[in-house]
């Protein structure tokens, strides 16, 4: 049995960011969305990737979704 992380553990904005990733947006285009830089786009990937523990973006993606991402 995997044990899946706990997405409670991202901030909102991390979720608002990983649901756009599971979209296929890419960061700029998050940027722009949210209104903030590119910058923090990344920080909020790299930080969740972590949280996640996933090896890569696609790999948050998968482990977002099936931890019950809305």
């Amino acid at each position: 049995m995997t044990v899946l992380p706990d997405r409670a553990a991202l901030t909102y904005r991390e979720q608002q960011v990983m649901r756009l990733v599971a979209e296929g947006l890419r960061d700029k285009e998050i940027a722009g969305l949210l209104g903030v830089s590119l910058h923090t786009v990344q920080s909020h990937v790299r930080r969740s990737l972590h949280v996640l523990r996933a090896r890569n973006r696609t790999h948050a993606v998968a482990l977002y979704t099936r931890a019950g991402a809305p």
